[in-house]
């Protein structure tokens, strides 16, 4: 029986690292320019790993990079932009490289004021379905037995999601928008298919993870790592 890990929500991802040899390891991780991608990202970078950081823009993700060192290699990908996802995903499918690990950790602000695209509500668009068509179309890439996809949720989003779960009739926002029940039902989607794709995945030994964050895991240093998520 393997012994406890003494790590948990006040752990910073340096902490939970300490020891750890990522050397050859290949991981993503999207929103390299926000607080917990960056501090996840450098981490992971500091033990060894070979990190994509992906950004909006090419110009944030090389920003991002550019602090970390040669380990990190900026993929600009807009969430929100099916195309620019469809192009990271190609890029790094261009290069050859089996992946360790996927972390999902980009989320949408919650504007004040709707905004869509493709009829859909962005934070969904961003958070959710930009995430599933990223994953998605690297799935393969993912090396089976040992490989691990990270899906960073919220323990808040079951308890504050809109009642009836997804609120299909209003995912352009048309009904209502309120931008944190909007937020909130984003990560639930996120937590369902992070369920969803473990159920699929279970005979190929892809080890699906849906890191259910808290407030303390949003101070600088945090992160989302801990040892389950990196260790084969």
């Amino acid at each position: 029986m393997p012994s406890p890990i003494p790590h948990g929500g006040r752990s910073t991802a340096n902490q939970v690292l300490a020891g750890v040899d990522l050397t050859r390891k290949w991981i993503l991780v999207t929103g390299c320019d926000e607080e917990i991608g960056f501090e996840t990202m450098n981490a992971l970078a500091a033990n060894g790993a070979h990190v994509f950081g992906l950004a909006r823009s090419l110009t944030s993700a090389r920003n991002a990079c550019d602090q970390v060192g040669p380990r990190a290699t900026p993929v600009a990908c807009d969430l929100a932009d099916l195309d620019s996802v469809a192009a990271a995903a190609a890029m790094i499918r261009g290069l050859e490289v089996s992946l360790d690990a996927i972390i999902a950790s980009s989320e949408a602000a919650s504007p004040p004021t709707l905004h869509t695209r493709y009829g859909v509500e962005l934070q969904f668009l961003s958070n959710y379905i930009g995430h599933f068509a990223l994953v998605n179309q690297l799935l393969d890439l993912v090396r089976s037995g040992t490989g691990r996809i990270v899906i960073v949720s919220s323990s808040a989003s079951v308890m504050q999601a809109p009642p009836e779960g997804i609120m299909f009739d209003n995912l352009d926002g048309h009904r209502f928008y309120d931008p944190m029940t909007c937020f909130w039902q984003s990560k639930f989607a996120l937590a369902l298919y992070a369920k969803e794709l473990s159920r699929r995945l279970r005979r190929v030994s892809v080890q699906i993870i849906a890191r259910i964050r808290n407030a303390t895991t949003n101070n600088a240093g945090g992160g989302v790592i801990w040892r389950e998520a990196i260790e084969s």
